[in-house]
């Protein structure tokens, strides 16, 4: 049996995908891809907190708006991965859940990664006058 959280996750990445060069043209790429990479930390944050299960479905379905950029925006996905490898802290998730006996231990890693993610979206090269900022 799936998961109604995973297929509200793909109705919203579907939904998001039809209107992503409307939002790109409106916002721009690096507030959407911005926007989209905050959402992630914030529902995991709230699926680690709440105890409803409707919040919960409610915020893994929020999360398809963050594939869906990141599926969409490939440029920017080419962009982080070659900043650095980004493998080496799933390596350790069987250990931690192992560690702390909980499954919550994952949606917390995954919400600090999230917040760390945030940070490095921002150091993105999304357009020339960006290459200004960040050169050292």
């Amino acid at each position: 049996m799936g998961s109604l959280g995973l297929f509200l996750q793909c109705v919203t990445s579907i939904f998001f995908s039809t209107i992503m060069d409307r939002m790109v043209k409106q916002f721009g790429t690096r507030a959407v891809y911005l926007a989209s990479v905050v959402f992630f930390p914030v529902a995991a944050f709230v699926m680690c907190l709440s105890h409803s299960v409707i919040i919960v479905t409610i915020s893994a379905a929020l999360t398809g708006f963050t594939f869906s950029a990141l599926q969409i925006l490939p440029y920017t996905l080419a962009s982080l991965y070659h900043h650095e490898k980004q493998v080496v802290p799933s390596l350790f998730m069987g250990s931690i859940v192992q560690f702390t006996q909980s499954v919550t231990a994952y949606m917390v890693s995954a919400a600090g990664l999230g917040l760390v993610a945030i940070y490095f979206a921002t150091k993105v090269v999304f357009d020339k006058s960006d290459m200004a900022k960040y050169s050292v």
